[in-house]
Formats: C-alpha cells, structure tokens, sequence
C-alpha cells in the first residue's frame, strides 16, 4: 500500500516537469528537425507531378470520295474506334469496308459499316496491326467522313 502514493507522486512530479522544465527544449529539437525533398522536383523546385496518360487519341480523319482508301497504322493501340458519316446524300447501299492489314497484304475484312443505315461506329480489338479503309460507294458526290480513334491502355 505504501507504493501507492509513491508511485502517484512520481507521476506527478513528471507531468508538472514534463509540462514546465523540459517544454522548451523538446520544442527546440522538434524545430531542428529539417525534410529535404530530393526528388523528383520540377522547374520551380517544387514536387513534380507526373500527368495521367491520355487513355483515347485521335488518330486520323479522312474525308473519301466513292473507291476512296487509305491505311492507318493502329500497332501502338490496343482498341481502336472508328466513327463514319455521310457529308452529303448517300444509298442503303454505300459501305464503309474496313480490312486488317499485316505487311502491307490484307488479312481480312473486320467490318463492312453501312453507315447510311445507322452503322455510324465501331469497336475494335486490334494490337499490332494496321487498319485499310475503304469507301465502297456508289454514285460520284458521296462522301464518307472517317474519323478514327486509338486507345493505348
């Protein structure tokens, strides 16, 4: 029972120096502590941020007269969207056709878009490869508006 009150005291007097005696260089040493940033830093000195990838790229537009072509090279993308329209009159016949092309020969046809019809986008999965557009179009004065997108990540 006697350590009780002792022990109570001990406490005491260390809340009362602790709060009084030892206050003002316990401040000091927490004033002493320097943080140097080493990097990476910007022009200015301050923390560099690095920008969040552009996730969607405009690729390439085009504007094909009926038998109208040309080729993207999609490889650095891993889906690609092609949007399509009509500037002027077109036919529920008029197509657009794209094909897959690997070392300039054509490995397929992905997509025929009828676009007069409301075929107006489409979504592809094509890494590594280059994409050949063609307009299969009817009568002279119809013109397909292409416009096509990559997406890297």
């Amino acid at each position: 029972m006697k350590r009780l009150p002792l022990a109570a005291a001990l406490v005491a007097a260390a809340l009362v120096l602790g709060a009084t005696v030892f206050a003002q260089p316990v401040a000091w040493a927490a004033q002493a502590v320097g943080a140097t940033i080493v990097g990476p830093l910007d022009d200015q000195g301050n923390v560099k941020v690095s920008q969040p990838p552009v996730l969607t790229k405009l690729v390439a537009t085009q504007v094909l007269n009926p038998g109208g072509r040309f080729a993207v090279d999609v490889s650095p993308y891993k889906q690609v969207r092609i949007a399509v329209g009509d500037t002027g009159t077109c036919d529920t016949t008029d197509r657009l056709n794209v094909f897959v092309e690997e070392a300039g020969k054509i490995i397929y046809r992905a997509e025929a878009m009828n676009y007069c019809a409301g075929e107006e986008a489409a979504l592809f999965d094509m890494p590594g490869t280059t994409l050949r557009i063609e307009c299969d179009c009817l009568a002279p004065g119809r013109l397909a508006e292409v416009f096509v997108w990559g997406r890297a990540n």
